[in-house]
């Protein structure tokens, strides 16, 4: 029966396309803005705008408020203590889970020893002892990695300020981290290279960002590429670096929804030939199951062949309904009809000649009847 069993096909392939309803991954955020920094180590006005708009742009796309930490000003300890109850968070949240990090303010390279420092709000001035009161960048991706093993993260540093006053042995630009497995690894400018605090509302890495965040359709890894583009526009000389190695595509803001089909109303008639629809009536005609019939009627809608598979199914239930019916009981036979005399027709005499006889019940005393010859017969 080739063409049920291509039927058949069609229908598994419309049920395993439909959607699967499935539990969004949990999503947690940590943002620290530090940005009331000393003259001597330098001042910037944008850090707390930066944290508050993308913020707002991970709450537009499926992080719950109260799963993002807004953290302004904060010294060592706070940064140190954020972060682990953040990686705790997130190791809790399961193997589905999303994380992103998102640092601005100040942050210095060590020459010396090739390390990153992030500065904490208490630095009043950037000398020898920020190697000893900053917090090394590498700590934290070492921590956030080993906390939550299976999540995906983004790690994000708009750090490495132009406006920073640094001190001996020290440089604005960051120098390259080492990728981990399940993160992307971000900067709001190249190594060597510093990043810029001007914009109204923000700087331009957050701007572009924050506005990146929220179109849908695109993942990771066009997402970034798309701020890397915008912020060079903006700035003519800032380009911002990543280092991926997250094992599957993130589309942060959700795949692009795909167009219903349309209505049977609206759907266009679908051609189906005469030979096809006779084959499909010949073999759904001896089919014995309503269920794969009905399948059959539903996957034909629009077509010919609808109308005889809707046949097969009422005579299906005609069938049906006999099969379940009571034995009718054989009806009595009638006892044969007693002749009655008086109607009956005697044929007599020979020669054509012929006598009815009615009522042959007794005769009436002193009745007299005809003879052949006309005479009376006598009684």
């Amino acid at each position: 029966m080739p063409v049920l069993r291509s039927a058949l096909l069609c229908l598994l392939v419309l049920v395993a396309a439909l959607p699967a309803v499935a539990q969004a991954p949990a999503r947690h955020a940590l943002l620290i803005g530090n940005q009331a920094y000393s003259r001597e180590v330098g001042t910037l006005k944008n850090p707390a705008n930066d944290v508050a708009l993308i913020a707002g742009a991970l709450e537009k796309i499926g992080f719950k408020r109260e799963n993002i930490r807004r953290v302004t000003d904060a010294d060592r300890v706070t940064i140190l203590r954020e972060i682990d109850a953040y990686g705790d968070r997130l190791a809790a949240a399961g193997a589905d889970a999303i994380g992103f990090f998102y640092y601005s303010g100040h942050g210095v390279a060590n020459e010396r020893d090739q390390r990153n420092y992030l500065i904490p709000i208490e630095v009043k001035q950037l000398d020898s002892a920020v190697w000893y009161s900053g917090v090394p960048l590498d700590d934290i991706i070492a921590k956030l990695a080993a906390q939550a093993r299976e999540a995906s993260q983004f790690v994000l540093f708009d750090a490495c300020r132009n406006l920073l006053n640094v001190p001996s042995r020290g440089s604005k630009g960051f120098v390259p981290v080492a990728s981990r497995r399940g993160m992307l690894i971000g900067f709001s400018t190249d190594p060597g290279q510093t990043a810029s605090d001007l914009g109204a509302g923000s700087g331009p890495y957050a701007a572009a960002l924050a506005a990146e965040l929220v179109k849908p359709g695109q993942d990771h890894l066009g997402l970034f590429q798309n701020v890397k583009e915008q912020v060079y526009r903006t700035t003519k000389v800032q380009v911002p670096w990543e280092r991926n190695r997250l094992l599957s595509r993130v589309y942060l803001a959700g795949q692009a929804a795909v167009a219903a089909p349309p209505s049977a109303s609206q759907a266009p008639p679908i051609s189906v030939s005469r030979a096809e629809i006779a084959a499909f009536c010949r073999e759904i005609a001896t089919n014995p199951s309503a269920a794969i019939v009905g399948s059959l009627r539903d996957a034909s809608k629009g077509t010919p062949m609808a109308g005889c598979a809707e046949a097969r199914l009422a005579e299906l239930k005609r069938q049906r309904v006999a099969s379940a019916a009571p034995a009718p009981t054989p009806a009595a036979r009638p006892a044969p009809a007693t002749p009655r005399c008086d109607s009956v027709e005697v044929a007599l005499g020979t020669g054509g000649h012929g006598v009815r006889e009615a009522g042959l019940g007794p005769r009436a005393s002193g009745t007299a009847r005809p003879g052949p010859d006309g005479g009376g017969a006598g009684g």
